[in-house]
């Protein structure tokens, strides 16, 4: 085991028990965070490599419904700051909630619903 630490070999199962510590189901949830101006136009908050930032603290959307309305409006402001929108033209930011079924082996999903898990107003007209 000291050779397979000390030279990153893949000795697995000693390495890998990683492998078997969560269950794969055919249904899924995802989290969309969507901000809207106050012409009823919505901007995508996207969590990819093109906005490190976001990807890097989306796994908090799974909880906002649980933080304080405070701590809620501070990471909107954040998120919607990192995807390069003001957030002072923004009037609110929703967090859509979507359940699917894989189907095809996985190759693609079926919606089985979708809503709004959370909303926070950023800023009045």
């Amino acid at each position: 085991m000291v050779f397979a630490v000390a030279n990153t070999v893949e000795a697995w199962p000693v390495t890998s028990l990683r492998l078997f510590s969560g269950v794969r189901t055919s249904k899924v949830v995802s989290y969309e965070l969507i901000a809207y101006d106050h012409a009823g136009g919505e901007y995508r908050v996207r969590a990819d490599a093109n906005n490190a930032f976001v990807a890097r603290t989306s796994s908090q959307y799974a909880r906002l419904a649980r933080d304080s309305a405070s701590t809620q409006h501070a990471k909107a402001v954040a998120w919607v700051a990192a995807a390069g929108l003001d957030p002072a033209d923004m009037r609110e930011v929703v967090l859509w909630r979507t359940r699917a079924q894989l189907v095809d082996h996985g190759e693609h999903r079926r919606t089985l619903d979708r809503r709004a898990a959370v909303r926070i107003e950023l800023s009045s007209p």
